[in-house]
């Protein structure tokens, strides 16, 4: 599969984890009096009393440090019942019975671990600008060490806000849809295809004669738009917009020659942005467009930019059956419609296509649609950690 020379080579990352970013240094009036205080205790003992987790916490975000301060006051309670019971037993109730000393140790050492939480939330609050630097990641790891007998064993924990998102952005005839189809059906992922949202407005724009260009009568107009995707008797998706389903009008050649006129408005952009971003508030999805990666999910777990040459696309579009215009119109002309769909899409003020900083292009020519999905499919669990997979 070949890559552009300036394709970000993503580092395989190892069953641990992303490395956290550092802390930024600066000029924090008690950072001395807080490294006098030598190192605080990052760990956690679990409800089993078995297992221990580490935990770096001035590099994780917020929510993850009430998740686990959540974890530990419900350990704490564990410990302390644990502990009144062993108490009540004639043959643990006396103070250098090892089972005791055991217990104790672990009540303590957790009861150090919710003030050390406590101390960085505290912490955060006089310093609002540290809660920046911890670390926003998708995916953060406690790592966990369970002892059986003598043997140590290793296992891992990880801690998502949501489900992984699969971010696919690319010009007019990539490939985008169908690639995206197939990797959402074999990862069991949600397919979103906002091309066909901005395809279903356009169509009804244009269907209503409605002048767009009035920001006003546009804005009113939104409010009573209703855009969903419905799964048809043959697994596929059908596109309605206010009840009426517009699957096939939508990739006729006049949808295809405004859709990029209409898309670069920016209330309308604005509207169907915030739409999307509600489908994926919990991920587990892959969504095709382009300004996937760069505007609607910028924090997307893999981008993808898929591209190929005009001639290539042209000669897609002319197969594509469900483009019924583009296969009358002769391979010249074709190519001269997607140059110019190139330019708009390139060129629009508002979320204009490009290839996000963190994206891997994937210049598809001579390859099949297999082969590509594969390939994206391989960089996902390459980068997705397999706890966090949708199974």
């Amino acid at each position: 599969m070949p890559f552009a020379n300036n394709q970000r080579i993503t580092r395989r990352r190892s069953s641990a984890g992303p490395t956290p970013p550092k802390r930024p240094l600066g000029n924090n009036s008690d950072s001395g009096s807080r490294q006098a205080q030598g190192p605080r205790p990052t760990f956690l003992t679990l409800r089993d009393h078995g297992k221990v987790f580490v935990a770096d916490l001035p590099n994780l975000s917020d929510g993850q440090l009430a998740h686990i301060s959540k974890e530990a006051n419900e350990v704490l309670n564990s410990l302390a019942k644990r502990l009144s019971d062993l108490e009540n037993e004639p043959n643990t109730s006396n103070p250098e019975n090892d089972t005791l000393i055991k217990a104790s140790t672990k009540r303590d050492v957790t009861l150090r671990f919710i003030k050390s939480i406590e101390e960085e939330q505290e912490h955060r609050k006089n310093n609002p600008a540290l809660r920046d630097a911890a670390s926003e990641d998708n995916i953060s790891i406690l790592a966990g060490a369970i002892r059986c007998g003598e043997t140590r064993l290793i296992d891992h924990v990880f801690l998502m806000k949501r489900r992984p998102i699969i971010a696919i952005d690319g010009p007019a005839g990539s490939g985008k849809s169908t690639v995206t189809k197939l990797i959402a059906k074999k990862l069991k992922l949600l397919y979103l295809d906002t091309g066909a949202m901005y395809r279903a407005l356009s169509w009804f724009l244009i269907k209503e004669n409605i002048d767009y260009k009035k920001e006003k009568k546009l804005q009113n107009i939104l409010k009573d738009i209703s855009i969903v995707f419905k799964s048809n008797e043959n697994s596929n998706q059908d596109v309605f917009i206010n009840n009426y389903c517009v699957t096939e009008e939508i990739r006729s050649q006049a949808i295809s020659s405004i859709v990029s006129q209409i898309s670069s408005i920016k209330e309308l952009r604005k509207f169907l942005v915030e739409e999307q971003r509600k489908i994926g508030e919990s991920g587990g999805l892959v969504a095709e467009g382009r300004d996937i990666g760069t505007t609607v999910f910028p924090d997307a777990e893999l981008k993808i930019f898929l591209t190929a040459s005009i001639d290539e696309r042209a000669k897609r579009r002319q197969s594509d059956k469900q483009s019924k215009d583009s296969q009358e119109i002769d391979l010249h002309t074709l190519k001269e419609l997607i140059k110019k769909r190139d330019f708009e899409d390139s060129n629009r003020e508002i979320s204009p296509l490009k290839k996000a900083n963190d994206a891997i292009e994937i210049i598809t020519d001579g390859y099949s649609i297999h082969e590509v999905v594969d390939k994206i499919i391989d960089l996902y669990n390459d980068k997705i950690p397999k706890e966090t997979q949708i199974q």
